[in-house]
C-alpha cells in the first residue's frame, strides 16, 4: 500500500477492535485509526475509498452496497444472507464462501 501511495484505514466499533486497529497501525506505514465513526461517516469513508478489504458482515457489506471495489472475508456464514452479492466489483472469500460457491 505504501509504495502505491495508499493508506490503510482501520475503523473500529468496540474497544477490543480499537486496540486491534491500534496494534495493526503500529505495524504498517500509512495506517490510520480514525475516531469512532457514525454510520453516515462510515458510509462516506467507504464510498470514497479506492477499495475495501474486510471481515464481513459489516463494513464490506456496506462498501459493496455503495459500489466500492470490495473483498469481504466470510468465516462463519454464507455471504448471500448478509446482502453481500458477488459482482465485478465485489469478491467474497473464506471457507463459507467457497462452500456456497461449490453448492
Amino acid at each position: 500500500l505504501h509504495r502505491c501511495g495508499l493508506h490503510a484505514m482501520l475503523p473500529w466499533g468496540s474497544e477490543q477492535e480499537l486496540k486491534r486497529s491500534e496494534r495493526l497501525a503500529g505495524l504498517r506505514k500509512q495506517a490510520i485509526v480514525p475516531q469512532r465513526l457514525t454510520l453516515r461517516e462510515a458510509a462516506q469513508l467507504l464510498g470514497h475509498a479506492r477499495g475495501v478489504f474486510g471481515v464481513a458482515p459489516g463494513m464490506p457489506t456496506l462498501s459493496a452496497a455503495l459500489g466500492t471495489p470490495t473483498v469481504g472475508t466470510f468465516c462463519d456464514h454464507y455471504p448471500a444472507p448478509s446482502g453481500f452479492v458477488p459482482t465485478a466489483r465485489t469478491v467474497p472469500t473464506g471457507q463459507s464462501s467457497a462452500s456456497a460457491a461449490s453448492s
